[in-house]
């Protein structure tokens, strides 16, 4: 049987393909954490997006970019990405920064194309490039020992930026590492990074190179500003005169420094005529001695200070190994003090020890403490070694009687000042200078109020016009002043000079500079600063929900848009820290003060230079019956800088619109100008000595109350500091009190701790942890202040390290009067230090503080929005025992 086979034939049927999904998953990167919300930290972001083709192929992407503010699109492609991989590109080219920006992305194969995805909004806060580089070659002001290199890093938001210091010979070649070190600073609190120059790394007379970039993590700048400059030869030692003090200006006491001396009880520490010294056991002998310095010339510097005790009673057989050996007093003594008081008060390294037969010692810098507190100076302490028999020195009618030796300069009239740039406005001109080169005189450190410890009283300014006639005349306590109610297109000089109760200074003349009109008027602009302000403070106290509700709501908006972008994930995210723990900031009042609106047509941008004086008022326990509100009092001085679209060159046109690129401290502008400097900044060496907080020394700062230890109680009965007066002099003086450096944190805790609650100066080798001490310049280029004075971390190290402080171990502890020590989070360092101002409640949300943040202050400052940002890892309270 056969089969048959039949063959049918059926039509074809086309199978269309669909086209590619619309791509999803939009992301921008680098953004630096969640808080900061869609903002990036660089102007070449990177764009991403995944899309799926259901037929497998691969795709091709466009992505359009959209500048919010101009409204121009930029297209940017990528060919062969695999179906359901993420496709990249990076933005070519520089972008606004600060920008408000909008991307989107579309998927296509070789036929089709998917749809638009949604617009994805991003805005960009990198890095600008350095600016206010010192030492230049024309700074005089450079220390021959160990220069300090200095410069002003930024972003838009004011967030921290990262330094890096790059170092060259005059040949450009490179000087070790590469960086060679590397600081971080805010530009909208301390915006200068300043890095002190190792030992021995350079040579006087020699002429170096030097580099800085602005990074944000990996993201840096592509402008390495450079500068250079020459190492000045160390001047010689000016001509000195000298002043004996006799016996009769010393003030003696003598007793027994055994504790059961006298009949198992302290002997009493009686005055005498003589100094008294050796023995053994109970009846070892010590002695304290004060020097009454007002025969030394008002206002003169000491440059040393010997004390020769005379002819001993022990001569001319004393024993051959017997010496005097004397203790700076580290604190008062109480009221009918004991000679074990003097022995327990003493510091336990000598100042200096001297054999019996021939005693000198040599105080060092004691003399200086002693002329700065000329009421209270705490004096000597003096005993002896290997000497069991009692000696005596300063009696009468023996062949070399005891005195002290002073040497010193002379008061005169203040040097000339170093520095002065003149900044032209709309009808004025902000004048800047540095303070001079040699002061003249010493300082009075005791003097009261805190204006007259200064050795300068004031600097005369002069405005002189093209003819060099005299304009104006005005007097300024501080290094900086703005000048109204000058002529625009008229050319005028700034003249300064430096005053004092010894004399005035030479003048020091300034750049010509000419005031101009700024396109459009200045109104604009000062509209837009105030209301950026106030937006940035609304944001942080719930008057708008978001950044552009703040905006829309302000007639300038559009203006601040980019910038208040930048920041307003942070502000939020502040806002909702505080909320959490029933905190809230409740209101802002801001004043500006001393004006100033400059336009360059060079640089196509107008800046609007102020002081905004403030208040804002803090709760904790918001919203509740227990609620309590605290009003801190703030002072902002700055730069506010506004880009000007290109249709507004030289005045053309005031159309378009201007857009607000940054803030910029004060302290960060002028910087270059004033001369002074903090060190943030070190090199891989310099960094290993850095620390942050040890065992013991914080607690959790998300606890709430807390136990008081018995050793708390100790400390509050027995210290002879008054911690609480520390606080109060820390919030009645912030305002007032002068900002010695850009970074004045750590000084001006000094000050409180040892103005507002007695501490004593203790004497030493400025870098040395073991001293503390302050107003110790003769020359600009002799140092002001030892290390521990202004340097957070070796402030640190000398108060924990000599046992000056008792640390906090829970919130109950915490009083007004405490040093708050702040711990970097990522770098595990100390980098802040501020007071305790205020005690509302025994958690984070009920202490505030007392701060310098240069040329910033505040009085209660919250101590939850301090920790808001996440930038601080612990805090550490430490209450001054002495």
């Amino acid at each position: 049987m056969s089969s048959l086979l039949v063959l049918v034939a059926v039509p074809s049927t086309a199978v269309a393909e669909a086209p590619p999904q619309t791509p999803s998953n939009l992301k921008v990167e680098p953004v630096e954490s969640e808080d900061s919300g869609h903002v990036v930290f660089s102007d070449k972001p990177t764009l991403g997006a995944i899309a799926t083709d259901p037929d497998g192929d691969a795709l091709n992407y466009t992505f359009e970019l959209l500048d919010e503010a101009s409204g121009a699109v930029r297209t940017f492609t990528v060919e062969g990405v695999p179906s359901g991989q993420e496709a990249e590109t990076s933005v070519t080219g520089r972008i606004r920064n600060p920008g408000v920006f909008k991307f989107r992305a579309r998927a296509s194969d070789e036929k089709d194309s998917s749809n638009w995805s949604a617009w994805k909004q991003f805005a960009v806060d990198a890095p600008l490039a350095p600016m206010g580089l010192t030492p230049q070659s024309i700074t005089k002001r450079i220390d021959p020992e160990n220069p300090v290199l200095s410069g002003v890093v930024s972003r838009p938001s004011g967030r921290p930026v990262t330094a890096k210091f790059f170092l060259y010979d005059e040949a450009r070649n490179p000087i070790g590492p590469r960086p060679y070190g590397e600081g971080v600073a805010s530009s909208s609190e301390s915006p200068r990074v300043s890095m002190r120059l190792p030992d021995d790394v350079i040579k006087e007379g020699k002429t170096y190179r030097w580099q800085m970039q602005a990074c944000v993590q990996w993201v840096c700048n592509e402008t390495l500003v450079e500068q250079q400059f020459t190492v000045p030869v160390t001047p010689p030692t000016p001509t000195t005169r000298t002043v004996t003090l006799g016996k009769d200006k010393l003030s003696l006491a003598t007793g027994k420094s055994a504790a059961d001396a006298c009949s198992g009880k302290a002997c009493p520490l009686n005055p005498d005529t003589q100094v008294h010294i050796g023995g053994s056991g109970t009846e070892a002998l010590i002695s304290l001695l004060k020097v009454d310095m007002r025969s030394l010339p008002a206002g003169a510097r000491i440059v040393s200070a010997k004390l020769h005790l005379g002819t001993p009673s022990c001569a001319p057989n004393c024993p051959g190994d017997g010496s005097v050996v004397a203790h700076q007093v580290r604190s008062s003594l109480p009221d009918n003090p004991t000679g074990h008081d003097l022995l327990t008060s003493s510091l336990p390294k000598p100042v200096g020890e001297s054999p019996l037969h021939d005693a000198k010692i040599d105080l060092g810098g004691l003399a200086n403490h002693w002329q700065n507190s000329p009421g209270t100076a705490t004096g000597l302490a003096l005993t002896a070694k290997n000497t069991p028999a009692p000696v005596t020195f300063g009696a009468n009618d023996v062949p070399k009687e005891m005195s002290i030796t002073l040497e010193y300069l002379p008061a005169s009239a203040p040097g000339k000042v170093s520095k002065i740039s003149a900044r032209a406005g709309d009808c004025g001109a902000l004048a800047v200078w540095a303070p001079p080169e040699d002061l003249g005189a010493h300082a009075p450190a005791h003097a009261s109020p805190p204006a007259e410890r200064k050795v300068v009283e004031d600097y005369e300014l002069q405005v002189l016009d093209f003819y060099r006639n005299i304009v104006r005349t005005v007097r300024v306590k501080n290094l900086r002043t703005v000048v109204t109610g000058l002529h625009n297109a008229k050319s005028y000089k700034f003249r300064v000079r430096a005053r004092s109760a010894y004399g005035v200074g030479e003048w020091t003349e300034s750049n010509v500079f000419t005031p101009a009109a700024v396109p459009g008027g200045m109104q604009r602009y000062l509209d837009g600063m105030s209301q950026y302000v106030l937006s940035r403070e609304g944001l942080l106290e719930g008057k708008y929900r978001d950044a552009e509700h703040a905006v829309k709501a302000n007639p300038q908006g559009s203006a601040f848009r980019a910038a208040l972008y930048t920041d307003a994930g942070h502000l939020l995210a502040t806002r909702a820290y505080g909320a959490a723990g029933k905190a809230a900031q409740i209101s802002t009042k801001v004043k500006p003060a001393d004006t100033l609106v400059s336009y360059s047509p060079e640089e196509m941008t107008v800046t609007v230079r102020t002081t905004l004086h403030g208040t804002t008022v803090y709760s904790n326990g918001h919203g509740t019956l227990a609620e309590k509100r605290v009003t801190n009092k703030f002072t902002r001085t700055g730069d506010f800088t506004f880009a000007l679209p290109a249709s507004e060159k030289s005045g053309s046109s005031v159309g378009g619109q201007s857009s607000l690129v940054q803030f910029m401290a004060a302290i960060g502008a002028d910087g270059h100008i004033t001369g002074s400097e903090r060190i943030n900044a070190y090199t891989t060496e310099q960094a290993k000595q850095l620390q942050g907080l040890g065992s013991g020394q914080s607690f959790p700062l998300d606890s709430v109350g807390g136990e008081k230890t018995e050793a708390k109680k100790r400390a509050t009965r027995l210290g002879p500091i008054d911690n609480y007066n520390i606080g109060i002099w820390a919030a009645n003086n912030a305002p007032t009190e002068e900002h010695e450096y850009p970074q004045d944190c750590t000084n001006f805790i000094s000050k409180a701790i040892h103005y507002g609650g007695g501490a004593k100066e203790i004497d030493g080798d400025r870098k040395s942890d073991e001293a503390w001490w302050q107003n110790r310049r003769v020359r600009v280029l002799w140092h002001k202040d030892s290390f521990t004075w202004a340097a957070v971390v070796n402030h640190h190290r000398h108060f924990n390290g000599q046992g000056r402080v008792y640390w906090e171990q829970s919130y109950n502890e915490v009083s007004v009067g405490d040093t708050m020590y702040w711990e970097n989070k990522g770098k595990k360092i100390l980098t802040h230090a501020s007071i305790v101002s205020e005690v509302t409640g025994s958690d984070q949300y009920g202490i505030y503080y007392a701060q310098h943040n240069s040329p910033h202050h505040d009085t209660y400052k919250p101590l939850w929005q301090g920790l808001a940002s996440g930038s601080y890892s612990k805090v550490g309270f430490a209450y001054v025992l002495w």
